[in-house]
């Protein structure tokens, strides 16, 4: 990675590197947008804004969940990165909110922060009709109705920026920051008939509707399905095709640096990080980056389950069965595993030094639910279930990221009811660093917590207030909190990656590899 990761020149940073101006040759529709409009509802702490309630102290930390965007503004699906969000809309719109340090907005934007949803206005200037909205941790992707794909913002590794595309990246040695941050929407090359997208922390995954994946981004932990050369590594910002059944495949997942596929026969594969065994394969509980699995593998561990939908999480990884059923599995020593672990034979556990149950080497059964949706944070979980339509959540309480108003970890499901939860149906739950987002169709109109209104509102405003908002505010608890956010951080950081300052867009929490002390 040396050969490759130079220092980036600020004085190049109007020198943008070219990207094709020509639209695609326009194909006929093979995507539909979805049409059903959503409450969005945040969850948690927002230092950067995701949380998309405003700039003011009190709008950083939601204990229990609050309304951002009513039904009303006509949102239709939604993404949810580490440290920013996108929305979109029923007329085709892309609503963006948080960090935009690098580029991932999709707006000119003299700040860092944005603490509002409100539209990426370079990529609306293009025209372009979208179905789908995807994230990583520093960049937004964009699925057009023709199976087409755009995006913008960056890719991070472990040593700092790593860049968007790789001619960009290739035309100046070393390259300056506009050639390794894309700051407008830009077709990515090489896709074509895509019909979903997911994304990890630095790499996303395609589907096309002939059942094939491919895969781009940093890729130093086999999120990309196959082995890379250190010596040409720009040539993983080129989308490739993983090597999957040849029957194809019908649904994909990403968690943070690990992904799943079911293929048409119902099977799942999975490869990428597996430190914690969170892609469901053998783990030698070593907790290093030698249990990287380069290629996709079969996962017999579900073999006996038919798998609905499936959720990866930084080091945990859950799935949803046909029958409802919720199954768990990888790091579970915070919760994670939502069961009584006593219950548990001890076989299915790899436990560290202290004799603690530290990994699920297999899934486990959270019994007598009736889920349809599931989805997987850092340490914290949620399901929906199909009956009621309710978020329910469990795992580790930092940051009050499961919608309890405590940072307790919560050791088994349980309904969240407070907030502004009442009447909202849900279908959608997403995970940031340290926020959820939740959304729904609502069952009457909320109004106990209204949105903040965007009328005359400007990224300007969003200036003024953050610089005299800043300087005072305080998150609830924060000085209590700081000794047990050094430990996430430093964690987290994998065998050879560096510990220090990290590079802006970094998300030191996505980093692998946990040593494990007694």
């Amino acid at each position: 990675m040396s050969d490759y990761l130079w220092s980036i020149s600020q004085d190049g940073a109007n020198n943008a590197a070219p990207v094709p101006q020509n639209r695609p040759r326009r194909r006929d529709a093979v995507n539909v947008r979805p049409n059903v409009t959503k409450d969005v509802i945040a969850i948690g702490s927002g230092r950067h804004g995701q949380l998309g309630l405003g700039p003011a102290a009190t709008n950083r930390v939601c204990k229990k969940p609050r309304l951002i965007l009513p039904a009303t503004d006509q949102v239709v699906q939604l993404a949810v990165g580490s440290r920013h969000c996108a929305a979109l809309t029923a007329s085709g719109k892309i609503l963006t909110w948080g960090i935009n340090d690098s580029d991932a907005l999709g707006r000119d934007s003299p700040h860092q922060t944005n603490f509002y949803p409100l539209e990426a206005t370079a990529f609306s200037k293009l025209g372009l009709n979208a179905c789908q909205v995807a994230v990583t941790d520093n960049a937004t992707f964009i699925l057009l109705d023709n199976g087409f794909v755009y995006g913008w913002g960056t890719f991070f590794g472990s040593n700092g920026v790593y860049g968007f595309l790789r001619a960009a990246s290739e035309c100046h040695q070393p390259p300056i920051r506009s050639q390794l941050y894309q700051s407008t929407p830009v077709q990515i090359s090489g896709l074509s008939n895509v019909k979903q997208l997911a994304a990890g922390a630095n790499h996303v995954v395609a589907l096309t509707h002939g059942g094939k994946v491919y895969v781009w981004g940093s890729g130093e932990l086999g999120e990309l399905g196959r082995r890379i050369m250190s010596r040409h590594p720009s040539n993983n910002l080129v989308p490739r095709l993983v090597r999957l059944p040849r029957q194809g495949v019908k649904g994909i997942y990403a968690g943070q640096h690990h992904n799943f596929a079911i293929d048409t026969s119902g099977r799942v594969w999975a490869w990428g990080l597996n430190s914690y065994g969170q892609t469901g394969l053998p783990c030698n509980g070593s907790f290093g980056v030698d249990n990287t699995v380069i290629e996709p593998r079969l996962v017999d561990a579900l073999a006996d389950y038919e798998i609905r939908h499936i959720a990866g999480g930084l080091h945990h990884s859950l799935a949803c069965t046909d029958g409802g059923s919720v199954l768990n599995w990888g790091r579970c020593d915070d919760g994670q595993a939502g069961v009584d672990l006593t219950s548990v034979p001890a076989s299915h556990f790899i436990f560290d030094q202290a004799g603690i149950e530290r990994i699920l080497v297999e899934p486990v059964l959270i019994p007598d639910k009736d889920a349809m949706f599931v989805a997987a944070g850092r340490d914290d979980s949620f399901f929906i279930s199909e009956a009621e339509q309710r978020v329910r959540a469990w795992g580790s309480g930092e940051d009050y990221c499961t919608g309890f108003n405590t940072k307790n970890t919560i050791p088994r499901p349980k309904v969240v009811r407070k907030g502004d939860v009442d009447f909202t149906k849900f279908d959608y739950v997403g995970c940031g660093t340290t926020f959820t987002i939740i959304a729904g169709s609502p069952g009457v109109v909320i109004a106990s917590s209204p949105s903040p209104s965007l009328e005359g509102y400007s990224t300007a405003d969003s200036s003024a207030s953050e610089s005299q908002d800043t300087k005072q505010m305080v998150l609830d608890d924060d000085k209590t909190d700081a000794s047990s956010r050094v430990k996430i951080e430093s964690e987290s950081l994998s065998p050879g990656i560096k510990s220090e300052p990290l590079s802006p867009g970094t998300k030191s929490e996505a980093s692998p590899g946990i040593k494990l002390e007694p």
